[in-house]
């Protein structure tokens, strides 16, 4: 699993957006026709995460899209905000979006993650959106097996596909942990 990543003008700093996509996913030439045209995230996109569900209605978590720091780990604003959404008004417009863009149909489910282009809080302002939940549960994958794994040294890590030879060279080794005894060499 390789998480993607662009390079973007961004208010954290960090420059660089999670594109929501894998390794499997095929990327399409700028000059694929419209239908076929990969989609990017934007700064101005957002994440959309149902919560938690009650009596009929779903509570979505609104986030501005992540960025991804240096270890591949997804980074989120503290600008959040819970919404509310008829479930089934809620469905209808996702299956809509699944539907052009050729996803499977399902229920809402905790913890889908969606993708979406427009103004989140209004079901009639998203102007796009994508079913992002099977690359957002992989993104949190990385995230859980880096944080148990800890740093992979760069050598490592290039031997076993995980950083392009090109960017190796670039990269410089993790400090040793606090204690360990080690001197970094950095």
């Amino acid at each position: 699993m390789q998480l993607q990543r662009a390079t973007v003008e961004s208010d954290s700093g960090s420059g660089m957006l999670w594109l929501g996509l894998d390794a499997r996913d095929e990327v399409l030439p700028a000059d694929a026709a419209p239908e076929q045209a990969e989609w990017r995230p934007a700064v101005e996109d957002w994440y959309v995460v149902a919560d938690e569900r009650v009596a009929g209605a779903v509570g979505m978590v609104v986030a501005p899209w992540p960025e991804v720091d240096g270890a591949g780990r997804l980074m989120f604003s503290e600008q959040m905000e819970l919404v509310w959404f008829r479930e089934d008004a809620l469905l209808e417009v996702v299956d809509g979006w699944r539907t052009i863009h050729d996803q499977d149909l399902r229920p809402i489910r905790i913890g889908d993650v969606f993708w979406v282009h427009g103004d989140p809080v209004e079901l009639g302002g998203w102007a796009d959106m994508r079913d992002v939940t099977a690359e957002s549960r992989d993104a949190a994958k990385v995230a859980a097996f880096a944080t148990a794994a800890g740093a992979v040294p760069v050598e490592d890590a290039s031997e076993l596909g995980l950083v392009r030879k090109e960017d190796a060279a670039t990269r410089r080794e993790p400090p040793p942990p606090p204690g360990s005894g080690v001197t970094a060499a950095l």
